[in-house]
């Protein structure tokens, strides 16, 4: 009884891990295709020191 309990869990937490990681794995590789065909540009990239205007 408990023991079918414990490999239910086991084997939930297991899932949920592998559900995980695929999800992670998808997600970093479309950021990286996102990023090669799509590179960030000069212009795009904020050079502003003192953005709040607390240089004074």
């Amino acid at each position: 009884m408990i023991s079918d309990k414990l490999a239910a869990g086991i084997a939930a937490v297991a899932a949920l891990l592998l559900v995980s990681i695929v999800l992670g794995f998808g997600i970093a590789a479309l950021l990286r295709l996102w990023h090669k065909y799509k590179p960030v540009k000069e212009t795009d990239v904020h050079d502003d020191k003192h953005p709040l205007g607390l240089d004074r």
